[in-house]
């Protein structure tokens, strides 16, 4: 079945058949960076430097800030702020928009620093770095109604949109005749869904549920939740939410493997998946997220040894983590003399016939091959 284009039109119309498209891929990314005892800080008058952070969609531009309490050549009446292209960047030159604000204690922006226009960004030079020398004044921040730090602390938000010095250009070519349709591939710009998402997890904007663990209070919404877990679904729908309820108790989850949790239901990544997999598979395994178990599995198969290979089995065995449990078992019967001979596989002799069995069961398909 022949798909049908609008064809590309020049002066007059005349079908034009000899074109190109010239095109850059702009990234985008969201940093929002809190700076607790803000007036510990602000005594001291040291420059502060935040963590490196880098879009989600490529990990080769990286980006920091830095905070001058007492500013720079403003005397010290002025914050000054600066965004600066770390040297830790895959590419030289970059190409970028950006905007510096202060947060309140509403997560709203109460100061602005927007640049408005493309800046050239050049590492090794005095121009990797823009940013504003009067970001505000010392006595704005402080004073108390305007909120602008809740708690002594600091909230600075960085939003960036950039490319680098390459470009794509594609060429094309026809024979058709006059009467031809040809086909006009459009540039697709790359996806920011996941990258929107977790800006809203952070910035907790129109959250209208709490999650609540022994430590710590997470703002979320009930619609991103109920479509990515029809545990929470059924949660929010039927009695364990009361009308007028808006805080659910999690009291079998820790601070950290929630977040996480959480931050993959946004945005489908995890942060530390490497150190709270084991923690994530269980929270996975009770909420229903099965591409959060998967990862899990796989993270936990790349640690997969002699001493935890029974551990990660009985893991997998309670957490129904189908990969995790068949390919532990594959490693055991391969290495069957070295883990009988672990304490844990004796504790496993006296505590769970039913794996035992499952374990024997492979073996003597393996020794009958």
């Amino acid at each position: 079945m022949a798909l049908a284009f609008k064809p590309i039109v020049g002066p007059n119309g005349i079908i034009v058949k000899n074109w190109s498209c010239t095109d850059t891929i702009v990234h985008k990314t969201h940093y929002i960076w809190m700076i607790r005892r803000y007036s510990f800080y602000d005594a001291k008058g040291e420059d502060l430097k935040s963590p490196i952070f880098a879009s989600e969609t490529t990990a080769e531009i990286k980006w920091h800030l830095l905070l001058k309490p007492n500013g720079y050549k403003t005397g010290k009446s002025y914050i000054s702020a600066y965004l600066y292209l770390d040297p830790s960047s895959k590419h030289n030159t970059i190409y970028a928009e950006y905007k510096l604000s202060i947060l309140d204690s509403q997560q709203k922006e109460v100061i602005s620093d927007e640049n408005g226009k493309v800046c050239k960004f050049v590492l090794g030079t005095n121009q990797d770095n823009w940013g504003t020398e009067i970001l505000i004044r010392k006595e704005d921040l402080f004073n108390d109604e305007l909120s602008m730090l809740p708690n002594d602390t600091l909230t600075i938000y960085c939003g960036v949109r950039f490319s680098h010095a390459d470009v794509f250009i594609t060429n094309f070519s026809s024979s058709f005749q006059a009467d031809d349709v040809l086909a006009v591939p459009l540039p697709v710009p790359v996806s920011s869904l996941s990258e929107d998402f977790g800006l809203l997890f952070q910035n907790r904007a129109f959250a209208d549920v709490v999650l609540s663990t022994n430590e710590k209070r997470f703002p979320v919404h009930k619609a991103i939740l109920s479509a990515r877990s029809p545990v929470f679904a059924a949660m929010f729908k039927h009695d364990k939410m009361k009308d007028g309820d808006h805080i659910v108790e999690i009291p079998d989850i820790d601070e950290e493997t929630l977040e996480d949790m959480l931050r993959y239901i946004y945005t489908e990544k995890c942060e530390h998946l490497e150190e709270l997999a084991y923690c994530l598979i269980m929270a996975a395994d009770k909420y229903n997220l099965d591409g959060l178990k998967v990862m899990c599995e796989k993270e936990l198969l790349k640690t997969l040894s002699v001493e935890n290979a029974i551990d990660r089995l009985v893991l997998a065995d309670m957490y129904r983590a189908k990969e995790l449990r068949a390919k532990t078992i594959n490693f055991i019967v391969a290495n069957s003399a070295k883990v009988m001979n672990t304490k844990e596989w004796k504790s496993l002799s006296r505590s769970n016939c039913r794996l035992v069995m499952d374990l024997c069961e492979a073996l003597s398909h393996q020794m009958n091959a």
